[in-house]
């Protein structure tokens, strides 16, 4: 086996060019020469693409180990830049009068006190803005959750990815309407973001909002369609959420927007009985027939 080659199969050796090496050596002997060297990247391109109509084709499983060699390039590069990130002692120094770590974990950490400043010393220095941490979460998930609207935009701004979702079904539209993130919510829709994206436990964004009492991002979801009765898996329903909270100004959204006071949960309750349970007046003027 090439040496170049041995420490980057981890686990892969069975997949080892050897018909490449044998039987086209000059062409495996090229990429080992090119490898490292931005000029590989078109070669590549050349064994895939030929634009000479007398070259004969490789036969299907040279080229099967030769775009196994592409992958292969492309993950070491990938990885190399990645490593490089961490050595960059210029930031270093820059975190540290922020008194912020330069690793993984200090990129959270700046997302979460809002630092702007160490944010943009990580994204200048080349950290993926698509890092996720332990729970599965982007910065921008973190920044919706634990920081500030001004911190999410700032990574929105920088080309953070928007059609995420963790473990558990939840994307950054559902913590900008748990969070009452307005400009937020609706640059999330804008962006193509679907109003009614569910978590595996059913919810919804505009769920999320009324349970928060976040009255103009639930106006911002009813405006790009979300559906007003879209139950959780339990049959929860936006308005059974207002209710139950007593957030009367949203109860009066909802219902102009056709919420069903006579929904059902799974136990039987409805937005209408919550209401008389409660015994909140201004709830009950609205929803009990």
């Amino acid at each position: 086996m090439h040496p170049v080659l041995i420490p980057l199969l981890k686990g892969r050796e069975d997949r080892y060019p050897h018909l490449l090496e044998q039987k086209f050596s000059r062409v495996f002997n090229e990429v080992m020469a090119l490898w490292g060297k931005d000029e590989l990247e078109d070669y590549f391109t050349s064994l895939f693409l030929s634009d000479r109509p007398d070259r004969q084709g490789f036969p299907l499983e040279a080229l099967r180990e030769i775009s196994f060699l592409h992958d292969l390039y492309t993950e070491s590069m990938q990885a190399a830049a990645a490593a490089d990130v961490w050595s960059n002692e210029a930031t270093r120094r820059g975190l540290a009068e922020e008194g912020i770590e330069y690793s993984k974990a200090g990129f959270f950490r700046a997302v979460e006190t809002g630092n702007e400043k160490a944010m943009r010393l990580f994204l200048q220095a080349g950290v993926d803005i698509n890092l996720q941490n332990t729970a599965g979460w982007t910065p921008l998930m973190v920044a919706i959750f634990s920081s500030s609207e001004s911190a999410a935009n700032f990574l929105i701004d920088a080309g953070a990815k928007l059609d995420v979702q963790d473990a558990r079904g939840y994307g950054p539209l559902h913590w900008a309407a748990y969070r009452g993130f307005e400009k937020v919510t609706r640059r999330l829709l804008e962006s193509g973001i679907p109003p009614d994206l569910k978590s595996h436990a059913g919810l919804t964004p505009l769920l999320q909002a009324a349970a928060m009492g976040h009255v103009g991002v639930a106006r911002a979801l009813l405006e790009r369609g979300a559906g007003v009765n879209q139950p959780d898996n339990d049959g929860w329903t936006p308005l059974h959420k207002a209710v139950a909270n007593g957030y009367a100004d949203l109860v009066v959204l909802l219902l102009k927007a056709g919420a069903d006071p006579d929904a059902r949960h799974a136990s039987g309750a409805t937005p209408a009985g919550i209401a008389r349970q409660k015994q909140h007046a201004a709830i009950m003027a609205l929803v009990c027939r």
